[in-house]
């Protein structure tokens, strides 16, 4: 296909662009105009429903208000959870790897007219634990004040002491202290970190200071350390993670620059360990964390970050991007994936299913020695009278490279042309799962997946809304900030039925070319079905050569007698081709 690009004036650029650092290219082809993006490379963060549990409150834990909880694999590969309890500080535990919860302990109880908050957990290289917490005086009592404490458990969460006050703001909520945070560094010392007002008693202003330990957390610097600060704004809610083989501390903050607070990066080297100084409003060391800049109005505050083994990090957020409107209060969790460096973060995708009018707040995310992601939620949306603790988990899908292979497409995707278990896992709406993969010969690109749904439907006049499954490709690579011509969609029923569609100016529409040459194949199981395909190179556009990028995306559409939804990869966009995720052919 002739396609001719149309050099932009800088005028044009800047029409066009939605981001600060990625460029949109107008294209013309033979048959469309369309608006070419960078794609959006790297590993995708799969959710996946059946993992859906409730940590807290359990059995004759306390009702009402459950929250903001922090969750870590400890080195015996056990987990456990802090979070608080109508102003207790708990912890439960799970040696199931979080399908089951238990053993709750009191961590920190409630005093008179003080409730013990946001508690953070830390397992140091001794193996054991430094939970660091947030004292908060109710109803601005006046008597008490705002403060960050720690405490200790050396036999794995199941008794608690060496209690310390690390350090004490105000005594009115306009002048306190929150959010705490630690990391311990390769040579033993913790960093403390939180958000603090309690110096600027004549503004609304906040920073993120630093206290430090080099016992374990018994004794601490008396002097908090300024480590970041925006004159006139609130840095706040520190959560540091040292990045490999990168010799540097990175944290996310949120930061009211804009109107509505954002997610922000802070960094500092490990050598300079903070002796340079605060970061600035403008320091080189902070940078906006989405490679996308969202809408002023939208609010995406209590940022998360986390480090997958693979290097890549991770960051949550509570947004209202897409919600009802910009109130915290209908705000729910958002997942990120960013690069190796804590930079450019996108491909964000939402692990918890919240009603419209509920919310997914003070959210966390852990990362477990096998590189699942497990996500953590408070919210209101599954109790009718109660906010409660909710985690699922994640699975992380890496860019896909197909190998040569000759399919028979028979549907039996037990012989050697496919893996045990497919790489790309969609399942995170509900209880139908699909995996996929894919292989390609000189004539086609095969398609491979296998579905666990237990009722499967096969009744509507429309394939598109019976149970089965679908494959998007751009396999031209255009990159396309909207459908348009030469990208494809096939679907494939439970019940063997095909259907073919292709972009057309933002949408997709019935495909009027010939699909003889498509070959698929369906066999059910008794716990859902498989598929398999063989999609002709030449209906694509042509085979690529080997290593040159494929945006795809994968997906089912489940129909139960309630309800038919369709899912596909998450932090993939349906329709925006530049969102799809990279395969190559080997």
């Amino acid at each position: 296909m002739n396609r001719t690009l149309i050099l932009c004036v800088a005028s044009l650029l800047t029409l066009l662009a939605c981001s600060k650092a990625d460029p949109v290219i107008a294209v013309v082809d033979t048959t469309e105009t369309f608006r070419a993006k960078p794609a959006v490379d790297g590993s995708r963060i799969a959710w996946d429903y059946s993992t859906l549990r409730k940590i807290a409150p359990v059995s004759g834990g306390v009702v009402g208000y459950n929250g903001y909880a922090r969750l870590i694999q400890r080195f015996d590969k056990s987990l456990i959870c802090v979070y608080e309890a109508n102003g207790t500080i708990e912890a439960v535990s799970s040696t199931d790897g979080g399908q089951s919860w238990g053993g709750r302990v009191v961590v920190a109880r409630a005093e008179p007219g003080v409730a013990m908050t946001v508690p953070d957990i830390l397992e140091l290289a001794d193996h054991s634990l430094l939970v660091s917490y947030n004292p908060r005086p109710k109803a601005n009592n006046g008597a008490n004040r705002f403060g960050i404490r720690t405490i200790k458990s050396y036999d794995g969460g199941l008794t608690w002491k060496d209690a310390r006050l690390v350090y004490e703001a105000g005594n009115t909520f306009e002048n306190g202290c929150w959010e705490p945070a630690a990391i311990q560094l390769p040579s033993g010392e913790i960093g403390l970190y939180f958000s603090n007002e309690g110096i600027y008693t004549t503004s609304d202003e906040q920073n993120i200071s630093l206290m430090r330990s080099t016992d374990g957390g018994l004794t601490w610097t008396t002097t908090p350390e300024i480590v970041s600060f925006r004159a006139g704004r609130r840095d706040g809610m520190p959560v540091p993670v040292l990045l490999k083989d990168k010799g540097e501390v990175a944290f996310s903050i949120e930061d009211n620059f804009q109107t509505t607070f954002k997610p922000y990066i802070i960094r500092n080297a490990l050598a300079d360990n903070w002796k340079s100084g605060p970061v600035s409003g403008n320091g080189t060391n902070r940078n906006y964390a989405l490679s996308e800049v969202i809408a002023d109005p939208i609010y995406a505050g209590a940022p998360y970050l986390r480090q997958l083994t693979g290097g890549e990090t991770i960051l949550s957020c509570q947004s209202t991007e897409g919600r009802v409107s910009n109130d915290i209060g209908v705000s729910r969790m958002l997942v990120y994936v960013g690069d190796t460096e804590a930079r450019n973060f996108s491909r964000g995708s939402e692990p918890f299913t919240i009603k419209a009018n509920k919310s997914g707040l003070w959210n966390s995310l852990s990362v477990l020695t096998d590189n699942t992601v497990i996500a953590l939620t408070t919210t209101n949306s599954y109790a009718d009278t109660s906010t409660e603790v909710w985690m699922i988990k994640g699975y992380v899908i890496p860019d896909q490279t197909a190998p040569v292979r000759t399919v028979a497409v028979d549907g039996d995707l037990s012989n050697d042309n496919w893996p045990a278990t497919l790489p790309v896992f969609v399942g995170g709406k509900g209880p139908a799962q699909l995996r996929g993969g894919f292989a390609y010969s000189d004539e086609f690109l095969f398609v491979g997946a296998t579905v666990n749904d237990k009722t499967m439907v096969a009744n509507s006049p429309s394939p598109l809304d019976d149970d089965g499954i679908w494959v998007a490709l751009d396999a031209t690579n255009k990159s396309a900030e909207a459908l348009t011509r030469s990208i494809f969609a096939v679907h494939v029923t439970s019940d063997g039925r095909l259907l073919v569609q292709e972009g057309s100016k933002g949408s997709w529409v019935a495909y009027d070319g010939t699909t003889d040459g498509i070959r698929k194949a369906t066999k059910k199981r008794a716990d859902g079905y498989d598929v398999e395909m063989a999609i002709p190179w030449k209906l694509l556009g042509g085979k690529p050569a080997s290593g040159v990028r494929i945006g795809y995306t994968l997906g089912l559409t489940n129909d139960d007698a309630s309800t038919t939804y369709t899912e596909s990869i998450s932090g993939n966009r349906d329709l925006a081709p530049y969102t799809w995720s990279r395969l190559v052919l080997k």
